[in-house]
């Protein structure tokens, strides 16, 4: 809607330094490869998968993060599951460095 009585005060913004972005980019560049190495495997190795499931179902997270350790993962991960899917939020493992952060939410039922 046209207000005739625009009384918006005049912000000034802080000057533009993009060195957290360039580095959120690149801690998010290792966690894209990380979500492309656990999405590959659930893919292709169906033995993997299945463990994954079996565990998740009966509520194993010390399995479900062994299986999830064994595929050398860069970044840390927390892992959520109910009985419809899992949802793994990855980190960088750097520490002082959580300038950025990436999800997978994976449904099997």
């Amino acid at each position: 809607m046209y207000n005739p009585y625009n009384n918006q005060a005049y912000r000034s913004f802080p000057e533009v330094d993009v060195t957290i972005l360039g580095e959120s980019s690149k801690l998010a560049k290792k966690m894209i490869n990380d979500v492309d190495t656990v999405l590959d495997t659930l893919e292709t190795d169906k033995a993997f998968s299945t463990q994954l499931m079996n565990a998740a179902q009966e509520s194993d997270y010390n399995e479900v993060n062994r299986l999830l350790g064994t595929l050398n993962l860069e970044s840390d991960y927390k892992v959520n599951f109910n009985p419809d899917g899992i949802r793994i939020e990855f980190t960088p493992k750097a520490p002082n460095q959580y300038y950025s952060n990436m999800g997978i939410s994976l449904r099997w039922r």
